[in-house]
């Protein structure tokens, strides 16, 4: 089977079909070599971010009704032609053998001359809608609501800018009982994969080593021993701010894939208690799998939902992490991340956000810490309900952490809270909310809690 058949299958999956892209990829990529397998995802991941602009073009160069297959050959060439390094040429025949490929064979004339067309005109290609919404929805790929809200709370140009300021950098990390400094000094010249690698310190997190080209981390001796972790710098900025010292006792109530639990219980230098939960069982593996590997032995993973309360555990720790299902509207690298995402949708993922807030919050002891975090910057889910969450909970403080960060991040981190940026802060889009609850009372948060609208 050819590159551009595999491809298209995955893709047909995927819009076509509402597969999750990943799952998609997955099965699409069983028993192929890795260089058919990075070419399949190069097409796939650049065909999906840009449909909503294939789609928009299309309608420009074809008339009437196209059949679902053809529409997705043409996603396809134009996203590679546009997007990608491909040869023009190379393109078009592979389209056109992939037309005769699925049976539409009579059709293959029409693929080649749309296909054509684009590559002429490639440098005067139809302008994009004046409107600001339907400019973001078709560029970008946003649904409808999303572009108003972004418009809305963070006007055009500011909402180009974090649009188009996409961080795919990996960043690694040292794993207790290494330092970043043993890590560059010694470990890294030493290892044939990683000393290939250049790679620079990170600006929020000094720990994090940004790597400043792509590799076969996975296959490293660092890696596969737990001497080091893959892990983005946003992320190690959230284990910094729940201050974990030694001897603590932690919860991480949403752990999967176990990246935080081992980079808390690094931290602590393996001293203390972290329970890590996770609802379904292949995440609670893939954690405890994670945690094996990294030789966090203070975590203890187990299956859980974190918006079910567990009463064994009330007033009974210092910290708590919550680090909750989210849009996930602040990871660039996710292709998939705004298909056939509806207003409801986040609805929906803001109430269970607030449920899992509401439960975590009765196992923090007075005095302790929680930490809420999400990978969006949908403000629904981030300032909203920090909001809503110290409205409903008075027994609960916003915790400054401005002196963790870097001194121009001490405007951006007040009242507790800190929201990251693509184009401000080459990370993913996070972010971190710390509550401290009050000394002077042991309980106080209203029980009802509000939907949150």
């Amino acid at each position: 089977m050819t590159t551009h058949r595999i491809a298209y299958n995955v893709l047909d999956s995927v819009l076509r079909g509402g597969a999750y892209l990943n799952l998609a990829l997955k099965a699409g990529l069983k028993d192929t070599d890795s260089l058919t397998a990075s070419s399949v995802t190069a097409i796939v991941y650049t065909a999906v971010e840009n449909v909503k602009y294939t789609d928009y073009l299309i309608s420009h160069y074809t008339k009437g009704r196209l059949h679902g297959s053809i529409r997705l050959i043409l996603r396809m060439g134009i996203a590679e032609i546009l997007f990608m390094n491909t040869a023009c040429y190379a393109v078009c025949d592979e389209c056109v053998k992939l037309t005769k490929d699925i049976g539409k064979k009579e059709l293959t004339g029409f693929v080649n001359a749309v296909l054509r067309r684009v590559i002429r005109e490639r440098d005067e290609l139809p302008e994009l809608p004046k409107d600001d919404s339907e400019y973001f929805q078709i560029k970008y790929g946003l649904p409808d609501f999303l572009a108003d809200e972004y418009i809305r709370e963070y006007g055009r140009s500011f909402t180009e800018e974090m649009l188009s300021g996409k961080f795919s950098l990996t960043c690694v990390r040292a794993q207790h009982p290494h330092t970043v400094d043993e890590l560059t000094d010694k470990l890294i010249p030493n290892d044939p994969v990683m000393k290939e690698l250049p790679y620079r310190h990170g600006k929020l997190v000094s720990d994090a080593l940004i790597l400043e080209k792509g590799g076969d981390i996975a296959s490293s001796d660092l890696f596969k021993n737990g001497s080091m972790a893959v892990q983005s710098e946003s992320a190690m900025l959230v284990c910094r701010i729940c201050k974990p010292i030694r001897g603590m006792r932690v919860l991480d109530a949403c752990a999967a894939p176990g990246g935080k639990s081992a980079y808390l219980a690094s931290l602590m230098q393996n001293d203390g208690e972290i329970t890590a939960w996770e609802l379904h069982e292949n995440r609670a593996e893939l954690t405890r799998k994670t945690i094996s590997r990294l030789h966090a032995d203070i975590v203890k993973c187990a299956q859980h939902h974190s918006t079910v309360l567990d009463e064994s555990l009330i007033d009974n720790m210092d910290l708590v992490l919550a680090d909750v299902p989210c849009s996930g509207f602040g990871v660039g690298s996710k292709p998939d991340t705004y298909l056939n995402r509806t207003n409801e949708d986040i609805e929906e993922i803001r109430k269970i956000q607030q449920d899992i807030l509401h439960a975590c919050s009765k196992y923090v002891r007075p005095g302790g810490g929680l930490v809420y975090s999400t990978c969006t910057i949908s403000k629904r889910e981030n300032e909203d309900n920090a909001a809503w969450f110290l409205k409903t909970h008075p027994d609960f403080i916003p915790d400054e952490f401005s002196s963790l960060l870097p001194e121009e991040y001490s405007e951006r981190s007040k009242n507790g809270m800190l929201q990251l940026f693509p184009h401000l802060d080459g990370t993913d889009g996070f972010f971190i909310a710390r509550f401290k609850r009050k000394q002077s009372q042991k309980s106080g948060c209203i029980e009802e809690i509000p939907d949150g609208k």
